[in-house]
């Protein structure tokens, strides 16, 4: 069990030391923004010298002005219609110019929305966090600091914040509304302590499915239904258990053998974890899968812009228009 943790925590720091941009990274060493609780150093003070301060500056800088480049594009997609929407994500996709999306250019591009989009929410959520972390600043993010933090945003002074951290009365219901959803996901991405969160807890709470811990999460509830030996792995008949007739059959033959990457006949907790992740492939596939499945009404193989129009609906909050969205209806 032990060894299991610690094979989990290693691979947690892997995968936010490989998605992380070369800024979040600089903030990380020099920072030291831990990711795990109580390990807060103070090491190598001395070394952060004006020079090493002024290019961290200039890296959050850098990143504050994309955050807030990016929400003022959400803001001006909130003002236009879904035909100017899908226009301009028709345009984008149909990279050969051909005024048809074939399936192979549609899974490339909700691939490529998809990794824009984790990659954003990790860099920013390293942001928002080293901002909220900051009484103490000691590694972790407070319930009370998030609630400082939301009601600071809803223009309350800080009289009155600090009256309803532990009272929220006054305020107005969609307010309070939004307050019980933030706490039921705090309550779901908070392991360690229930009061606080880490940075990969952090991520949990706001992009779940940008957490290598919530994958992770994901994966376990899968093994403990399915896992019926409790050897940690997924024979065949394990994995397919829960599918009849056809439906067996295809997951025998398409569905395993797409897991089980090393092909050995059992899928092993990592390749559960790869498979899980919302960049491979096989998520792509499905999504361009279903949008074809509904929009290809000519059944010619190509999405024309007319039948994205025609399903606007569907493209609009599909991954490849609106990720974040698809994601979080998921999660």
């Amino acid at each position: 069990m032990r060894r299991t943790l610690r094979r989990i925590r290693t691979e947690q720091i892997f995968f936010l030391l490989g998605s992380c941009a070369v800024a979040g990274l600089l903030m990380c060493l020099i920072l030291h923004v831990p990711l795990r609780s109580k390990q807060v150093s103070a090491m190598h003070s001395a070394e952060r010298t004006p020079r090493a301060a002024a290019a961290i500056h200039e890296e959050v800088l850098k990143i504050a002005q994309a955050a807030a480049e990016r929400a003022e594009i959400r803001n001006s997609k909130q003002i236009l219609g879904p035909k100017e929407i899908l226009s301009q994500a028709f345009k984008r996709c149909d990279t050969d110019g051909s005024l048809g999306l074939s399936r192979s250019e549609t899974e490339a591009c909700v691939q490529q929305q998809v990794t824009l989009h984790l990659t954003q929410a990790i860099r920013e959520n390293f942001f928002i966090f080293t901002a909220l972390d900051v009484d103490p600043r000691n590694g972790e993010v407070s319930w009370q600091e998030h609630l400082t933090h939301f009601l600071r945003k809803r223009g309350y002074d800080a009289d009155f914040i600090a009256a309803h951290l532990d009272n929220l009365k006054d305020l107005k219901r969609e307010e309070k509304e939004s307050i019980m959803r933030d706490k039921a996901a705090w309550s779901e991405a908070a392991r360690s302590d229930p009061d606080t969160l880490t940075l990969d807890e952090f991520l949990a709470f706001h992009h779940p499915e940008s957490s290598h811990g919530a994958i992770l999460a994901k994966v376990e509830e899968l093994l403990y239904f399915l896992d019926t030996n409790g050897d940690g792995a997924l024979t065949k008949e394990e994995y397919c258990q829960s599918n009849q007739g056809a439906q067996l059959t295809q997951c025998l033959q398409e569905r395993f053998l797409e897991v089980d990457q090393n092909a050995d006949g059992k899928i092993e907790r990592r390749e559960l974890v790869l498979y899980r992740d919302p960049r491979h492939p096989h998520h792509s596939r499905l999504e361009a899968d279903r949008l074809f499945a509904a929009a290809d009404t000519d059944a010619d193989g190509s999405l024309s812009l007319p039948e994205l129009l025609t399903h606007s609906s569907l493209f609009v909050s599909s991954k490849m228009v609106d990720v974040a969205g698809s994601f979080h209806n998921e999660f």
